[in-house]
């Protein structure tokens, strides 16, 4: 479990400075716990925001790293390589979702992204695909497959 909660925090930190990082450069307006305030707590007030934050650093901290290291354990492997495509993939779901959850009531206040958040920028799409691939690539490269 620490091995789990390191790599997952590790990679947590560095995909969300990345994600700061291209929002200062005005490249996407994309902000992950705007989506995670108004779909878990129904609101974008400074307490539903701060949930918002803290939840996602949980939940890209130990609660989605579990599904890497499950396959990184199937697959006897974990790398660079194969986080980064199952990060990827990671983007791909949350591009998908992403205009599901801006539906919810809660979040009438919030962009509305579009599907892959193409509403909010024009390299939004390409940035989330990135920024969860790095994500999963650091996931991979810090986690150890323990074999028997």
């Amino acid at each position: 479990m620490p091995l789990l909660i390191t790599s997952g925090l590790t990679a947590y930190i560095l995909s969300s400075w990345l994600l700061v990082l291209v929002r200062l450069l005005g490249l996407t307006r994309y902000a992950p716990r705007t989506y995670w305030a108004c779909t878990l707590f129904g609101s974008l007030r400074g307490a539903a925001m701060f949930g918002g934050r803290v939840v996602r650093a949980a939940a890209l901290t130990v609660l989605i790293p579990i599904t890497y290291a499950v396959v990184f354990e199937i697959l006897g492997n974990a790398d660079l390589p194969l986080g980064g495509v199952m990060g990827v993939a990671h983007g791909v779901a949350v591009g998908f979702l992403l205009p599901i959850l801006a539906r919810r009531p809660g979040c009438s206040n919030a962009p509305t992204p579009g599907l892959f958040g193409w509403r909010l920028g024009a390299a939004t799409p390409l940035l989330l695909l990135f920024v969860y691939g790095v994500y999963g690539a650091t996931l991979g490269w810090v986690y150890v497959v323990i074999l028997p």
